[in-house]
Formats: structure tokens, C-alpha cells, sequence
């Protein structure tokens, strides 16, 4: 079931916290909080998710060589000199 735990209802907007009870046939408590869910600025993704996040979002539109393109120009958009070298498709 989900509901609202005033409790960290009360935190927001400082915290955007939420928490994850998991019981066993067993009768064994699992829980977990997160104050700040994945991908805010206190709890940023890693090299590695964000450039997973930006595979799965762009396979179903560009064929993978393009996107490979992109993620090489994003690596190295520090050594571009001109910003229309980005822009321009991957194609």
C-alpha cells in the first residue's frame, strides 16, 4: 500500500524525502528513506547513470552510432571551439 507519512510530508520543501517499507512472509522489516530522490542536485547521478538515462532516452529516436557521436561531443565540449560544432546533428 502506499501513503503519506506526515512525518516526512513535514520535511518538504527542504527535503523531498521518501521511504520504502518492505515486509517478509517472515515477518522480517526492511525500510529505507531517500531525502532527495535521484538526479537532484543533492543527489546527483553518476557519470555512468546519466549517460545510461541519456542511451535509454534517445535509442527509440537515433540510430546508436549517432548517439555515440553526441556522447563523444559532450565528453570533449571543452575542446570545441565553436558551439554550432554541438548543435549541429550527429547524423
Amino acid at each position: 500500500t502506499m501513503e503519506v507519512d506526515p512525518e516526512l510530508d513535514r520535511l518538504y520543501p527542504q527535503k523531498w524525502a521518501q521511504s520504502v517499507e518492505i515486509r517478509t512472509r517472515s515477518g522480517k522489516l526492511f525500510r529505507l528513506q531517500v531525502d532527495f530522490p535521484k538526479g537532484d542536485p543533492e543527489n546527483p547521478l553518476t557519470p555512468g547513470e546519466l549517460r545510461a538515462k541519456f542511451y535509454a532516452l534517445t535509442m527509440p529516436l537515433l540510430p546508436r552510432q549517432a548517439i555515440d557521436r553526441y556522447v563523444d561531443r559532450i565528453a570533449h565540449l571543452d575542446e570545441l571551439p565553436d558551439m554550432n560544432d554541438f548543435v549541429r546533428p550527429a547524423s
